[in-house]
């Protein structure tokens, strides 16, 4: 067993995401055996400080493990949790094999992890969306399709429309009134990934509390939406591998979102062309690809309109239908300014000064 798959072990085993840089630090220098005093001469921490954070660690992990873990004994433990967990994965394959069968008629079955949908309707979108669509039935031989286009064009909002519908979820209001869309794409698996570092909300535009930064972190969201939690404790080489296997064996949905802000994008091209045919992936990017690309351009004026009064009435705002001048959020939002999330946040958490201030300023 490795460091790293001891620090995946006991980040799984706690279940509340990374460790500490402090945490961390105690881990990989008591699995070198050294004591609390040499760690924090070391690292320039108060003796003090590094024992209680141990302290803390080690109670915490015995709550979880049932058993008294230790700086002298978490290494033994670790290892009995890791074999259980390979165990029972290989138990759960066995059985999940023995029991296989068919399943299309049960939509619901669909494994995912998508974010909540945060439209009612895709508006001006229909068109991409019947494109999007049909390019992700296995009929077509595309393996991966990009969407591109400037900050602010509605590049998520399309691959998670079509995510969504992907799902047969019973929401006819949110779906587009297009014959092209009888098109339904199968999918086992969807998985969605993004590395926005913020979303809009009605109190304006929040940081992201999570992201998947780097492909290890779009490994993590695999194994997590798959419910294979054994491959966080392997290394990458097995990682790799295994994540490859089992996506070989059902159709899966893959969507990276925000591509070109990844730490090692570069690496996640090369992991999404040795991918097997049965997934099909959706990048978004406001940089061109190599990939077969639906290009966003903007909205049209009566469009981006209806964009924003979608956006009152989903924050319970239904006054702003009688504002007297939008105009200015709508030459933002239908030239897609990348700003635009950030102009429709200040103006419906009741800020628009803030909207004008930052328009103004541009």
């Amino acid at each position: 067993m490795s460091i790293e798959e001891a620090l995946a072990a006991i980040e799984q085993v706690l279940e509340r995401g990374r460790l500490s840089k402090v945490e961390g630090i105690v881990v990989r220098q008591c699995w070198e055996g050294r004591s609390y005093l040499e760690i924090a001469q070391a690292f320039g921490y108060d003796a003090g400080y590094i024992k209680d954070t141990g302290y803390r660690l080690w109670k915490c992990l015995s709550e979880a493990c049932g058993e008294k873990v230790t700086k002298q004994n978490f290494k033994g433990v670790l290892k009995r949790f890791i074999q259980h967990q390979a165990a029972s994965a290989l138990e759960h394959q066995h059985s999940t094999a023995a029991s296989a069968s068919p399943r299309r008629d049960l939509p619901f079955a669909i494994a995912h992890n998508l974010p909540v949908r945060d439209f009612s309707e895709l508006i001006g979108r229909d068109r991409e969306l019947a494109q999007l669509l049909e390019i992700l039935s296995f009929d077509r031989p595309m393996h991966c399709i990009s969407i591109e286009g400037i900050g602010g064009m509605g590049k998520t909002t399309l691959a998670l429309a079509a995510a969504y519908h992907s799902l047969q979820l019973p929401q006819p209001s949110a779906m587009p009134k297009t014959e092209l869309l009888q098109t339904q794409p199968a999918f086992d698996a969807i998985i969605f990934t993004s590395a926005k570092q913020e979303r809009l909300t009605p109190q304006g535009v929040l940081p992201r509390l999570r992201s998947e930064r780097n492909l290890q972190d779009v490994f993590r969201a695999i194994a997590r939406t798959l419910n294979r939690s054994d491959l966080l404790l392997m290394d990458f080489e097995n990682q790799l591998q295994h994540i490859q296997d089992s996506l070989s064996r059902q159709s899966t949905l893959l969507i990276i979102d925000n591509l070109e802000t990844l730490a090692d994008w570069d690496l996640i091209l090369a992991f999404l062309y040795d991918l097997p045919a049965t997934v099909k992936v959706v990048i978004t990017s406001r940089q061109q690809s190599s990939f077969a690309a639906i290009r966003l351009e903007p909205l049209a004026a009566s469009e981006s309109l209806d964009l924003i009064q979608q956006q009152a009435r989903q924050r319970g705002l239904p006054q702003f239908s009688g504002c007297a001048n939008p105009a200015p959020l709508h030459e933002w939002c239908s030239g897609g300014h990348c700003l635009r999330d950030r102009a429709i946040g200040g103006w419906l958490s009741g800020q628009p000064s803030r909207f004008a201030i930052n328009a103004g300023s541009r």
